[in-house]
């Protein structure tokens, strides 16, 4: 996705073409401050923070509608769990980005360093677990091919 207001298109494709996008180009990386945010997960995130007041790192599960923004209640709810990196900056100003998809493998990471060592094995795994989303996309597959199925005879 490119910025047209800094990036002339036929002038600058050459310099997009091999610049990294960053994550808030990717609309990958979501900000909570205390003048723009959500309630919902702002309160929790914020409370949490300050709960643990020598933590900076959180792994959390997805709030619905925090991330999968134009999915359906029954689709969200059908799907591998997403886990949320929260990291807080200073207080009150928190970055939000999915990192995993899948079971919850860990109880409770004790400290920043835990979560750490578990976002690497998360992009160690690409970011999913890779057997549980296989196979809810296969059951998405036989789910749309019934429906295409039921179609035709009606």
């Amino acid at each position: 996705m490119k910025n047209t207001a800094r990036f002339k298109p036929g002038i600058d494709d050459e310099t997009m073409s091999n610049c990294a996008p960053t994550l808030g180009a990717l609309m990958l990386a979501h900000f909570s401050t205390p003048m723009m945010h959500n309630p919902a997960w702002y309160e929790d995130d914020k409370s949490w923070f300050a709960s643990h007041p020598g933590r900076r790192l959180r792994l959390r599960a997805a709030f619905k509608g925090e991330m999968d923004v134009y999915t359906s209640d029954a689709d969200w709810w059908k799907r591998p769990t997403l886990w949320v990196c929260v990291a807080e900056h200073a207080p009150g100003y928190h970055e939000r980005t999915p990192r995993f998809r899948g079971q919850l493998g860990w109880i409770d990471l004790k400290s920043d360093m835990e979560v750490a060592q578990m976002l690497f094995q998360m992009s160690w795994k690409e970011g999913e677990d890779a057997l549980q989303f296989k196979s809810y996309i296969s059951n998405q597959r036989i789910q749309s091919k019934k429906q295409r199925s039921n179609s035709r005879i009606n």
